[in-house]
């Protein structure tokens, strides 16, 4: 497993966490979802990412109980979950991949612990893209026109993010006066998320890019200095969260406030969430800080999603919703008594007008 990503913790861990949450109680409520178990490749340890408008998933997942190896996968209602690890397994020194990001024409991002990430599509295979002087890079999002967002990183860690296309190849930023950390998000008209801090590393904002408009500093919520944008629909509503610290939120860390961001204004959405998606309905997902709870943001109140679902059998506990679609289809993880494992929730009131 990747020792850098915190979600591939212990069973033991995941225990731990469920016992803490077990003092909140269901909010009442009459929408609700289906719940489909992905599967897994073979280990007790599954990591969906992203999701796309076919209901279509990738992700990562153990391939034995108590191993090391974890392979990406991808994940249709056909074909359940496949091993993709052996489609660009010529790219990678290790046993080792894992698949971030898919958009509706089937591309996805994936990382392979080799200096660049690659993108690999369903039905032609890995999109040639050649780094210039060799650099490496870092790809985290991907759109419907087939436009990327990355960066290339230089043996001192600075980073340069870019946009990629097949007609105009690399296209990189001016800088907005501050020092560029890391791309963040690239939605279906081009607008870009970018991570940034002052030169003096003391203050820390997303800005948002748009091609005719160039850059503009996403404000905190009053009484914060620093930001953190997560994710951004098409229509250009942003969510993250405002933060006492320059460092990004993390398992079980407090203080910070999640917020939305339109296009003249910033709203608070509540303490101690943690919003990971957006879709273009405008309904966010994300997860507790304290509990470590899936959480849905319906008319004004966050919904623990555990809490929704008609039949939870073997569940104990979802633990983060990663993403949802065009559709409502959230896309999470949870734990059942023998590991961790994802799932697509499906509102009620889509199978009713299937």
């Amino acid at each position: 497993m990747d020792p850098y990503d915190w979600r591939f913790i212990g069973f033991r861990s995941l225990i731990l966490l469920f016992l803490l949450g077990c003092g909140q109680s269901p909010i009442p409520s009459e929408f609700s979802y289906r719940i489909q178990e992905l599967g897994s490749l073979g280990g007790n340890d599954v990591l969906p990412y992203s999701l796309n408008n076919r209901g279509e998933v990738v992700g990562v997942s153990g391939t034995q109980i108590g191993g090391t190896n974890a392979h990406a996968f991808f994940w249709s209602k056909e074909k359940g979950m496949v091993n993709i690890w052996n489609k660009f397994s010529g790219v990678t020194p290790t046993d080792f991949s894992r698949a971030m990001v898919i958009n509706d024409q089937g591309w996805l991002v994936v990382f392979v612990n080799s200096p660049s990430d690659i993108v690999y599509r369903l039905d032609q295979g890995i999109l040639p893209i050649e780094k210039p002087g060799g650099q490496s890079m870092h790809m985290v999002d991907l759109n419907d026109d087939g436009m990327i967002l990355g960066a290339h990183y230089d043996a001192h860690g600075a980073c340069e993010p870019f946009i990629w296309s097949a007609t105009d190849g690399f296209d990189y930023f001016d800088g907005p006066g501050w020092t560029l950390r890391n791309p963040i998000a690239l939605n279906d008209t081009g607008d870009v998320l970018i991570q940034a801090a002052t030169q003096d590393g003391t203050v820390t904002c997303s800005f948002l890019w748009k091609r005719n408009d160039g850059w503009k500093r996403l404000p905190p919520l009053d009484g914060f200095e620093n930001c953190f944008a997560v994710d951004m629909n098409d229509k250009g509503q942003i969510v993250g969260v405002s933060s006492p610290s320059t460092q990004a939120p993390g398992i079980m860390r407090t203080g910070y406030v999640a917020c939305l961001w339109e296009p003249d204004s910033v709203k608070t959405l509540g303490e101690d969430i943690y919003p990971t998606a957006i879709n273009d309905e405008g309904t966010v997902v994300g997860r507790t800080s304290d509990r470590n709870s899936a959480v849905v943001l319906r008319d004004g109140v966050w919904r623990n999603l555990s809490d929704l679902i008609e039949e939870k059998s073997e569940w104990l506990n979802f633990m983060e919703a990663t993403d949802i679609n065009d559709s409502g289809q959230v896309l999470g993880y949870g734990f059942k008594k023998d590991g961790q494992f994802g799932f697509i929730l499906t509102p009620l009131y889509e199978q009713q007008n299937e």
